[in-house]
């Protein structure tokens, strides 16, 4: 059999970002087994009053939902994630109750996503222009399930009673697939969506030795290529400043993957 042999600074990165939050996998992990054993009713009612953040501008929401967390920074127990990512700002505790919970019963983890929303906004009532639902991958069925998006998005049961005139939704390029982008115009109608995706940068090697984001080219051209079939446009989202890099090296690296991203029919970049 052929074994897949990892480049030797790639093992470094990874084992670097598990060392920094060794000491949180440790506690994930026996939070994670406590809530296992703890009755689901006691589970919801620790998480029932989370509530989601929302910003607002004129006429476009961003509400960043409560979730299980990002599945490439909670990978079975040994948190590591990509290098330069800032956005865990929600509690170990939080996260490690909603995959216990997600884990037992998805219905109720999909409940417990939901209320994050309402809690903060309620079901809006008038149309909106743009909602962007922020998750960590939302196209990603560990951390949104089938049943967290029917509650989410489908018809007058969900957190719009009057569906806003845009979507967008953040996810990765290796979640995104013919199904789960048939699924989500399936909830939405005839709506525009837009999916954003973290492209970082066009040189794969850093993207995944340097900044351990475990994706690669073909997987970027693919989302691009499969979000325009069912005519969803998609933003890649790109790092000026690579920790590490000089002011050079990086505005360099910003402006190739600038260049690569719509040789490639990338529709935004952010």
């Amino acid at each position: 059999d052929k074994v897949e042999v990892m480049n030797p600074l790639s093992r470094f990165i990874n084992d670097l970002m598990q060392d920094i939050w060794k000491n949180e996998s440790v506690r994930f992990k026996k939070l994670y087994e406590y809530y296992m054993n703890m009755p689901e009713k006691q589970i919801t009612a620790l998480l029932e009053s989370n509530k989601a953040l929302v910003y607002e501008n004129d006429g476009n929401n961003m509400t960043s939902l409560i979730t299980c967390g990002c599945q490439h920074f909670y990978s079975n127990f040994s948190i590591a994630g990509c290098s330069m990512c800032n956005l865990h700002r929600k509690s170990v505790e939080t996260a490690a109750a909603l995959t216990a919970l997600r884990d037992r019963n998805r219905c109720k983890y999909s409940e417990m996503v939901c209320k994050s929303f309402t809690n903060a906004r309620g079901v809006v009532q008038s149309r909106t222009i743009h909602e962007y639902l922020f998750s960590y991958d939302f196209l990603n069925p560990m951390e949104i399930p089938d049943e967290c998006l029917e509650m989410l998005l489908f018809g007058e049961g969900g957190v719009f009673s009057r569906k806003p005139w845009i979507y967008e939704f953040e996810t990765t390029a290796r979640s995104i697939s013919k199904v789960r982008l048939k699924l989500l115009k399936r909830y939405v109608g005839n709506r525009d969506i837009i999916i954003r995706i973290g492209v970082e940068c066009a040189d794969e090697f850093i993207r995944n030795e340097w900044l351990n984001k475990n994706l690669f080219n073909q997987q970027i051209i693919d989302a691009i290529s499969l979000c325009h079939e069912e005519g969803i446009k998609i933003t890649g989202n790109i790092l000026l400043g690579i920790p590490g890099f000089t002011e050079e090296l990086s505005i360099n690296q910003f402006i190739d993957t600038v260049h690569w991203l719509f040789s490639c029919n990338m529709d935004y970049i952010s």
